[in-house]
């Protein structure tokens, strides 16, 4: 049997571990959630969360609203001359000889090509060879934008992608009135900070549309 002051001295030595692992415990926990936290993005500096769009992203060979196209008969004794239209907003476009306008937006001009052959043979030609072309497709931006000018149309793009396009707007820009005309006329007002703020009011840009920047009055 030990004596009195040895196990004495033994428990106090036993109790100064246990609290000397728990409080290594406890750290590990706290910098495991605390890590944990950071790397979630909410208040730390994780990587930001991906920003989706409420417009789809697309091939660019596919027809979209505003796109012009270039219709060319062959292959027949005198062949139509050819035919230039531009996608209207509905997505349709009118052929000649044919009674009910067609809808094209969404096919590529292959797919074009060969729906307009099965419309036209045999009910109009006996037989013919048809080229479908989509023309370069362009937007504009004028206004209060570091880089106003011409731009291409690349794939499906955004209001935002266009003004991004352009540099950004500059000090001057009023944000909230941006006028977006479109190739039939049609003038649709953007909101500049509500669509960074919520993609849910970004809206589709359309080959052939004008981005128009207005100047704030202060």
């Amino acid at each position: 049997m030990e004596p009195p002051g040895v196990s004495k001295k033994i428990h106090e030595e036993r109790s100064r571990f246990v609290r000397a692992a728990s409080l290594v415990l406890l750290s590990l926990v706290i910098f495991s959630v605390g890590s944990g936290c950071s790397g979630n993005g909410q208040g730390g500096r994780g990587d930001a969360a991906p920003v989706t769009t409420n417009v789809q992203r697309a091939n660019p060979d596919i027809l979209t609203e505003g796109d012009r196209i270039v219709i060319i008969y062959s292959g027949i004794p005198r062949p139509p001359p050819p035919h230039t239209e531009q996608i209207r907003q509905d997505g349709t476009i009118q052929p000649p000889y044919l009674s009910e306008p067609m809808r094209v937006a969404g096919l590529t001009t292959g797919e074009l090509q060969d729906a307009l052959y099965s419309l036209y043979v045999p009910k109009i030609f006996t037989r013919v060879s048809l080229t479908v072309k989509a023309e370069e497709r362009y937007f504009t931006v004028v206004g209060e934008v570091n880089t106003p000018g011409l731009y291409p149309y690349i794939g499906t793009m955004t209001v935002l992608d266009g003004i991004a396009s352009a540099r950004g707007l500059n000090n001057f820009a009023k944000k909230n009135r941006i006028r977006v005309t479109r190739a039939d006329g049609t003038t649709v007002t953007f909101d500049y900070s509500k669509a960074r703020d919520n993609q849910e009011y970004n809206i589709p840009l359309y080959p052939g549309d004008v981005i128009n920047v207005p100047r704030r009055l202060y």
